[in-house]
């Protein structure tokens, strides 16, 4: 997504290529989405251990393997 942006933004020719519309809205959107929640998560104040914090990272980085793995087989790519 950051290369989307510098890329829109020209910065960047990594991500080159054509958007359409709704990818590029969608992107702001994401990034709309994404601020919120830091900003709404910052002033809760809830401790949470190291391990805890580390084992929510793992899993969302894991799910996000598997979402672009997914999106890459053939029933999925081919529509």
């Amino acid at each position: 997504m950051i290369l989307i942006w510098l890329f829109l933004l020209g910065f960047s020719r990594v991500a080159n290529g054509q958007y359409t519309a709704p990818e590029i809205v969608l992107t702001f959107v994401m990034a709309g989405c994404s601020i919120s929640g830091v900003l709404r998560s910052v002033p809760l104040g809830r401790t949470v251990p190291v391990l805890g914090r580390i084992a929510v990272f793992i899993l969302f980085a894991v799910l996000q393997v598997a979402a672009m793995w997914a999106s890459s087989l053939r029933p999925i790519a081919n529509r």
